[in-house]
């Protein structure tokens, strides 16, 4: 297999998963792929996890010594159709290992380079309004904390 052999560049011990929006979701709850002999990411980062159309949905099943970052902005319309945001905040209230920030002035997919509206759960609109501002303050919380956890 070509996956067999180990490359030197890479420290397995050292990774982590980030995932946008259903990608976030999918993210959050990847745990079970990293039993056994594999590693555990040291990280996961959530951008807007959401956009299953199941009301307040947010799981999680990475624990400590994972580290888990969810972002969501206050203005995302997901939370209106599925209660994501909601649903998010208090999971990280009651998990020790999660921090949840609320992204002031941000839409879904805030990191977009573009203005459109897409459809989500069903037929509802979701704004997306890119938001450079946003997007640094995300990349300064994410370098922080791996500057933090891993002495760079």
């Amino acid at each position: 297999m070509w996956f067999s052999k180990p490359n030197p560049k890479i420290d397995t011990n050292r990774f982590a998963l980030m995932g946008f929006s259903r990608g976030g979701g999918q993210a959050l709850d990847a745990a079970r792929y990293f039993k056994g002999k594999r590693a555990a990411p040291g990280f996961v980062f959530a951008l807007y996890p959401g956009g299953w159309g199941k009301r307040d949905t947010c799981l999680c099943s990475h624990r400590k010594p994972t580290e888990v970052h969810i972002f969501y902005g206050d203005q995302d319309d997901i939370e209106t159709y599925d209660g994501t945001l909601s649903a998010c905040r208090s999971l990280a209230r009651w998990r020790r290992n999660i921090a949840f920030h609320l992204v002031k002035g941000a839409t879904h997919a805030y990191d977009d380079t573009q203005f459109f509206t897409f459809y989500c759960c069903g037929v509802r609109p979701v704004s997306v309004d890119p938001n450079p501002k946003a997007v640094e303050e995300t990349r300064a919380i994410i370098a922080e904390a791996i500057k933090a956890k891993w002495q760079l």
